[in-house]
């Protein structure tokens, strides 16, 4: 009931989508370059580029200059001003490793939006094959289709005639009606295809339609070795996320480094000053401040430095268990993809052409009456189920293609 339900929304949004735009029919390639520059999730990707680019300078943030102004008795008994002026700062160490830390943010950003790009093609290529498999489907039950209703237009000439009973002619509408609703399932599931697909494009001004292509083996003659898996875009982030938990602990380690002040006030001296001469109001005096700031009070500082360095370890462990991840993956589907080949070479050498067989030969001997109706079903169902089974075993490998050709991806 489920299934029905999600399917009726969707004919509902497609017919929707359908009354306001025309649709546009794409290829995978152009369907790739639309998605890079409108999908939702690229763009928030490409803007934290920007953002982290954008923070770079926030390293050299030396904080606020403090000014500072004096009114009253404080150098004599008279009314005297003063103004002063001091700022803080480190040493060039410490604002270095601080924008070690942003660029290296930046970079892990950088490659998360290329792993980004990289999933969305790979998600694009699965969109692709599933619509053309469900094509390939629907071609099979139409042709299937055709077939039953030319035998149920015998068949009920034959029960009119008296030469079959009512169980063969109820076979043979059963049989239409269950291709039938084999037919609508599989066309609304391509539109639901289609929905996704659209999503995934996120063009506000156009829909689009996907160009069904030949369903066959996708070609595939890359060189797999284990080497590559080190420039997939999954671990070049993750050895970014650990670049960036290093430079963290450097730049958390400068807290046990001095910083540093310096300042400047002017001030007035009215009255007998201790040079045994009269000032007015007018006269302005100078002086500059140096500080020197230690971090005496460093078990805060300690702990800082440790949880960064307790961080970089977790980044470590999750790049060896990527790695190893994307190792183990690689192995897997290579011993799978070897196997379901064996299997393709079998279909297409025997099984396929036994299906053809027993589609013709089956058509001949009921044709000639040497078999009923209820036989040549059984076997017609034969033929078609064996076309089925390579259907799905065509989109099986094509559907490890796809991800072996994306654990060859290099950054």
């Amino acid at each position: 009931m489920e299934i029905y339900i999600k399917v009726l929304v969707i004919s509902i949004l497609t017919f929707c989508g359908n009354e306001i735009y025309a649709q546009k029919l794409i290829d995978i390639n152009q369907a790739k370059k639309i998605a890079i520059a409108n999908n939702q999730k690229i763009r928030v990707a490409n803007l934290e580029v920007l953002k982290q680019k954008a923070s770079i300078n926030k390293a050299f943030d030396l904080g606020n200059t403090q000014i500072s102004g004096e009114l009253g008795q404080f150098n004599s008994a008279f009314f005297d001003t003063g103004l002063g002026i001091s700022q803080s700062f480190n040493m060039p160490q410490v604002y270095k490793r601080k924008k070690s830390v942003y660029e290296n943010q930046m970079k892990t950003a950088e490659s998360y939006l290329k792993l980004s790009e990289t999933n969305l093609n790979q998600r694009l290529d699965e969109i692709f094959l599933e619509y053309n498999y469900l094509n390939a489907k629907q071609s099979l039950l139409r042709r299937q289709d055709s077939l039953y209703a030319n035998y149920l237009e015998k068949s009920l000439i034959r029960w009119q005639t008296g030469e079959s009973d009512v169980l063969e002619k109820t076979s043979a509408e059963q049989q239409r009606i269950n291709l039938s609703r084999q037919l609508s399932l599989t066309s609304k599931m391509m539109n639901l295809v289609e929905v996704e697909f659209n999503w995934l494009l996120n063009d506000e001004k156009q829909q689009y339609t996907i160009q069904s292509d030949a369903f066959g083996i996708k070609s595939y003659s890359i060189l797999l070795d284990s080497s590559r898996i080190l420039r997939h875009p999954e671990l070049v982030m993750a050895d970014w996320e650990i670049q960036t938990a290093r430079a963290v602990t450097l730049a958390e380690k400068t807290g046990l480094l001095p910083g540093f002040s310096a300042g400047y006030r002017n001030v007035s001296i009215r009255g007998l000053g201790p040079d045994e001469i009269v000032y007015s109001g007018s006269d302005r005096f100078s002086s500059f401040q140096v500080g020197i700031q230690l971090p005496i009070f460093r078990k805060a500082i300690h702990a800082s430095i440790k949880s960064a360095q307790l961080q970089e370890e977790i980044q470590s462990q999750n790049y060896l268990a990527k790695k190893e991840e994307l190792k183990t993956n690689l192995a897997q589907k290579t011993l799978i993809y070897n196997e379901l080949m064996t299997q393709l070479d079998e279909f297409e050498n025997r099984s396929l052409p036994n299906a053809q067989k027993i589609r013709n030969i089956s058509e001949i001997k009921f044709s000639a009456g040497e078999i009923n109706y209820l036989d040549f079903v059984v076997l017609i169902n034969q033929a078609i189920n064996i076309e089925n089974e390579y259907l799905d075993l065509v989109k099986q490998i094509n559907t490890l293609i796809i991800e072996l050709q994306y654990l060859s991806v290099s950054n």
